[in-house]
């Protein structure tokens, strides 16, 4: 687990915010998905796979978290937009900010050689 953790962890913290987003409406909303909830969901887990197949590169190693972190704010949009801001949404909007924070400081080891541990977004090319 520890090296997996090591190299998927972006992935991991995305995978789990995933998870939050689909339990979020079961547990304290509706008890019911409906569309804005659903798309919402879509996207986490599109931010998910974006998160896992985007390589590190030397030049930024940054992009992972970038890219979720767009792909988050989109889904968290689609909720929002349509009837104003409830205070379930407000939640979600600040789980989502939180949830790339989780995603920027996460290891995480690429096919490029480019590695990236615990904090910052800093790489180092010998690990």
């Amino acid at each position: 687990m520890e090296t997996t953790m090591l190299k998927n962890g972006k992935a991991i913290v995305a995978l789990l915010v995933a998870l939050v987003v689909a339990a979020w409406p079961q547990l304290f909303g509706n008890h019911r998905l409906d569309l804005a909830e659903g798309i919402t969901l879509a996207a986490a887990l599109v931010a998910v796979l974006v998160t896992y197949l985007v390589p590190l590169v030397p030049s930024a190693p940054w992009l992972k978290t970038l890219l979720f972190a767009a792909t988050a704010g989109l889904g968290v949009a689609t909720a929002v937009v349509p009837g104003g801001i409830t205070s379930d949404e407000l939640l979600l909007i600040l789980g989502a900010v939180a949830s790339a924070l989780g995603v920027w400081a996460a290891p995480a080891a690429s096919t490029t050689g480019v590695s990236v541990g615990w904090g910052p977004d800093q790489y180092d090319l010998a690990a």
